[in-house]
């Protein structure tokens, strides 16, 4: 399962890569791999935390159920954190 595909399904749009991420893809990379405690890395030539995400995703070709997850941990934290506040 890709990572920005499924953002992009969610965000109801279609057109593959054809189509610029939205800034909600572009924020939601960020913080879902910060939870996941990656950190861009320069010698991947890593430009911006979409790259990062993709290359996890990619990395031993992660299951569509570690992507939810992934997502579903994010959420989760964040949740936490509004209702803490």
């Amino acid at each position: 399962m890709c990572f920005l595909g499924a953002l992009d399904a969610a965000q109801g749009r279609t057109g593959g890569y054809n189509i610029p991420d939205t800034q909600l893809t572009i924020e939601a990379s960020e913080t879902v791999v910060k939870n996941l405690g990656l950190k861009l890395n320069v010698a991947r030539e890593e430009l911006d935390f979409r790259y990062t995400i993709v290359n996890w995703n990619n990395e031993g070709e992660r299951t569509g159920q570690e992507v939810i997850d992934a997502m579903r941990n994010t959420a989760v934290k964040l949740m936490e954190n509004v209702n803490a506040v």
